[in-house]
């Protein structure tokens, strides 16, 4: 009887251990990225992300032996891997790394392309204005970086043929990424409201083949 009626204390020792676990269990929260521009993404903070983007595109007409210089993909796939880390107020750094599946379908022939690693982006962010106000803040920021030639350039046909530069998941050019955010936060007295401007642009240099670049 007393090794019964132990066991049953136990039993019901346990059973009040986890209902107290239960409702004293902390909740965590992460820190949400910043939904305008021009501040920084992650004060003091960092971000892991992965998007996945796909295009499709009708079959090019008269097309039927060789690919042509021109071809763009009727199936392409980008997967963006972005690494963000926010080492400081005001300052923020991108990593941006992209795998790419470029498919280029003919009429009457296989289709060619292949997977690659694209060419990654190294970017960084300074807030360098803020201003606060009862209807919200005021900020604008400039991000700068290289594209670098990190991306696969010798994708070939079933021929062993170098397949066109629009169809390599890299250009084989160093490039220089420049942009300008500014948001204004209260637009119309309305604290929801808000006005964002993104102006950014790619500085190409000649990518592999003798082309421009593509990305």
């Amino acid at each position: 009887m007393k090794l019964l009626k132990a066991t049953r204390q136990g039993g019901g020792m346990r059973a009040w251990l986890m209902l107290v676990l239960l409702f004293c269990t902390l909740t965590v929260e992460g820190q949400g990225p910043a939904p305008e521009t021009a501040p920084p993404l992650f004060p003091a903070g960092g971000l892991i992300s992965y998007n996945s983007i796909f295009t499709t595109r009708g079959l090019m007409p008269g097309v039927s032996g060789d690919v042509p210089a021109t071809a763009r993909p009727t199936f392409s796939h980008e997967a963006d891997l972005n690494f963000t880390w926010g080492f400081y107020r005001d300052f923020d750094l991108t990593v941006l790394v992209p795998i790419l599946t470029n498919r280029f379908d003919m009429a009457g022939a296989p289709a060619v392309g292949g997977t690659g690693l694209g060419d990654a982006m190294v970017l960084a962010k300074y807030r360098f204005y803020r201003r606060d106000s009862p209807r919200g803040p005021t900020q604008a920021s400039v991000t700068f970086g290289p594209k670098i030639p990190t991306g696969t350039t010798n994708l070939t046909d079933g021929n062993g043929a170098l397949l066109p530069s629009s169809l390599q998941p890299g250009s084989g050019s160093t490039d220089l990424f420049l942009g300008a955010n500014w948001t204004y936060t209260g637009l119309f007295n309305l604290r929801r409201l808000v006005a964002d401007e993104d102006f950014h642009s790619l500085l190409r240099s000649q990518g592999a083949q003798a082309t421009p670049s593509r990305r």
